[in-house]
């Protein structure tokens, strides 16, 4: 056996060493950086693994739409309930600029000691609301004045037969449904002003405009027209920008 100078053994400093070299951890190494031929993964590294969302979390974006969806319509209904609230008035909008107003005070003036007119301006120039019968006679006596009436309501007759005529439509809605109370002004209002829907089938829908009060009488209900039963409701649906555009350029087809 070979003793070292210290007094221990070569074999103990040995086993010694290789102790000390057996305690290191592959933490205490550098991490080697991947090559360019490494896979993809390796060299990017482990990424947050995709997990599907659970049942609880479906059912809660379910909620979610269905609350949108529910606040949206509520919204959409109020401003509806609110534009039919809304009182509809006749309106003048005087034509010739600073000049005609002008003439248009000094003429009411003459008219009436206490005019009782709101005033608006906008783009067009300055809009005349007369608030009583005195004014509103005193501005349709003036010049420089051009009468605008407010927007008759409309109403979408859902299921028309497609041979009844437009003249005779009225006249259907009033006689065949008794009960819902239509006087002569009321059925003398009633102006269908053209048809929708499919061509192809029996039945059409038709538009028509009424004024509020016979409107109030028609709204949401169901009436009989020759052989068909017919439901009412508001029309408010507009074309949009993009299908007129569509509709512009769409090809007809070849005959």
């Amino acid at each position: 056996m070979v003793i070292s100078p210290s007094g221990a053994s070569y074999a103990d400093v040995a086993a010694a060493r290789s102790r000390a070299r057996g305690n290191k951890t592959r933490e205490d190494f550098p991490q080697l950086r991947a090559g360019k031929n490494a896979p993809v993964k390796s060299r990017l590294g482990a990424g947050k693994p995709i997990t599907k969302p659970g049942v609880n979390q479906v059912k809660a974006n379910k909620k979610t739409d269905t609350a949108i969806k529910s606040t949206v319509a509520k919204t959409r209904t109020k401003i509806f309930d609110k534009a039919k609230s809304a009182k509809a008035d006749t309106r003048f909008e005087v034509v010739g600029g600073n000049d005609a107003w002008l003439e248009v005070r000094k003429s009411v003036e003459q008219k009436l000691s206490c005019p009782r007119i709101r005033i608006s301006k906008n783009k067009d120039g300055i809009i005349l609301f007369p608030e009583d019968s005195a004014s509103l006679n005193a501005l349709r006596r003036t010049s420089k004045l051009v009468e605008r009436k407010p927007f008759l309501p409309r109403l979408l007759v859902v299921g028309v037969d497609k041979e009844l005529e437009k003249e005779l439509l009225a006249g259907y809605i009033a006689n065949q449904n008794e009960g819902l109370g239509l006087s002569a002004e009321d059925t003398e209002s009633i102006r269908p002003l053209f048809r929708t829907g499919p061509r192809d089938r029996p039945t059409v829908n038709w538009v028509i405009e009424t004024r509020p009060e016979t409107f109030c009488k028609l709204e949401g209900k169901t009436v009989y027209l020759g052989l068909t039963k017919c439901r009412m409701k508001p029309h408010n649906d507009l074309p949009s920008a993009t299908t007129a555009k569509d509709m512009a350029i769409r090809p007809r087809p070849a005959v």
